[in-house]
């Protein structure tokens, strides 16, 4: 405790041992309303088609490459992700891509699934099921801002990892893979779902949409 954090405990401390012994006559103590705290997601963007939107916090960068669209903390850490590079320590980014419902299907069919509507844990294990040659964490299904998610973890020497997959309505799923330096995930996942609990997806019914609902999932 500094000396500052002692200081106020002691003023804090005389004034309830004054109020005690001067009873009724002792000064009446107004409690401070507490300040509004603030918006961790202040900002928005939205895809170039207008399909997918997310919130994201402010100071970070975003940039929109055909279907995927990149989220990070900083430039260095884009063109780290830009370039498949191992992230530095601080740096954090992440790729998300959406998926139309007739996409979703299509890519369960594909690895065995046979279901009609795939939920987020079902896309969640499909990515998981790509680690061939490494072992993630179990899917865990959560809610985020009212909507289901699943997410799935991989911490390896070069880096920690987490795939997040979000219902979004209609049988629509937007899938998100975030990054950080080795032993990091702990500090930002909690900002990754966040992140996450803010996506909004309407599958365009242009072709332009079309690129965007028929992603691949990132290998």
């Amino acid at each position: 405790m500094n000396a500052y954090r002692c200081g106020l405990s002691l003023i804090v401390l005389f004034v309830l041992l004054l109020a005690t012994a001067c009873g009724a006559n002792a000064p009446t103590l107004t409690p401070v309303p507490p300040t509004a705290t603030e918006n961790p997601l202040p900002l928005t963007y939205t895809s170039v088609n207008g399909a997918l939107s997310v919130n994201y916090p402010r100071g970070w960068v975003v940039d929109e490459q055909g279907a995927y669209i990149g989220i990070a903390n900083n430039d260095p850490a884009m063109r780290a992700m830009a370039a498949q590079r191992s992230l530095e320590a601080g740096q954090v980014g992440l790729l998300m891509t959406a998926f139309s419902a007739d996409t979703a299907a299509a890519i369960a069919a594909q690895n065995g699934l046979s279901v009609d509507a795939p939920t987020a844990a079902d896309l969640v294990g499909i990515v998981a099921s790509r680690l061939t040659t490494v072992t993630p964490s179990a899917v865990t299904e959560i809610n985020v801002n009212g909507k289901n998610a699943a997410y799935v973890t991989l911490l390896l020497p070069s880096g920690d990892s987490i795939a997040i997959v979000v219902e979004v309505g209609n049988g629509s799923l937007v899938l998100l893979q975030a990054a950080t330096a080795p032993n990091e995930l702990a500090q930002f996942q909690e900002t990754f779902l966040a992140i996450a609990g803010t996506v909004n997806f309407t599958p365009p019914s242009s072709a332009v949409a079309e690129e965007t609902g028929a992603a691949p999932i990132p290998p």
